[in-house]
């Protein structure tokens, strides 16, 4: 029996947001990895895409969208990115002279050292594996100025000790600096051990005091 995916809803509200939270996912890809993209034109596909590959050391301003050129190929740190648009494709036939079987292992997986993210992928069903070996990201408008993420990992993904943090954290302001903080930074919700340790002085030193009196009930929870 297949397990079910993982689902984890986000609501971002800033671009700021939604590239932070492409980062905590840069943490959880390993080579192999396709993500699939779902969202309406203007949903955020492009913003996330920079986010993540930036995250895996492609060079900022590198990333646009590929609508008029189907395939691009990045070189990150580690890993190698694979973004093909296949808005323009009119079914799996136009694959071929793509390349696909070079960017892509027998079983629908990325190739060796590289991850893939695929946009409309709708279009190209029929050469897509099982869906549950793919991340779903879905990108929806919940306003004018923000926008529903939901994502579905397959079971093999989501038993991954970075899925588990990426689901139980989101992006978040550093209390200490107001930089934004990955889901999967070392030091979260704090931007560095600096900043952490910047907090916990604030504490030593009165910087920081309760909102209100000490009541009883206080002291008898800590008694």
């Amino acid at each position: 029996m297949t397990s079910k995916p993982l689902q984890v809803e986000r609501i971002s509200t800033s671009v700021e947001y939604t590239r932070t939270l492409a980062a905590g996912l840069a943490a959880v890809l390993r080579s192999g990895d396709v993500l699939l993209l779902d969202g309406e034109m203007g949903a955020g596909k492009t913003t996330f895409t920079r986010g993540l590959a930036e995250s895996l050391g492609v060079e900022s301003g590198a990333i646009s969208s590929p609508t008029y050129v189907i395939v691009n190929r990045y070189a990150g740190k580690e890993l190698a990115i694979t973004h093909i648009d296949c808005y323009r494709l009119t079914g799996s036939e136009d694959l071929e002279p793509l390349g696909w079987d070079r960017l892509f292992a027998s079983d629908g997986t990325a190739a060796l050292g590289s991850i893939a993210l695929i946009e409309w992928p709708e279009r190209i069903a029929d050469s897509l594996p099982a869906r549950d070996r793919y991340i779903v990201l879905r990108l929806e408008h919940a306003s004018e100025t923000s926008r529903q993420m939901t994502f579905e990992f397959p079971s093999h993904i989501a038993a991954r000790p970075e899925t588990q943090k990426f689901a139980s954290r989101e992006p978040i302001k550093c209390p200490t600096t107001g930089a934004w903080v990955s889901p999967l930074a070392p030091h979260w919700p704090f931007a560095s051990e600096r900043a952490k340790m910047a907090d916990l002085g604030k504490w030593f030193s009165g910087g920081y005091s309760v909102s209100r009196p000490l009541e009883d009930d206080d002291l008898a929870q800590n008694g």
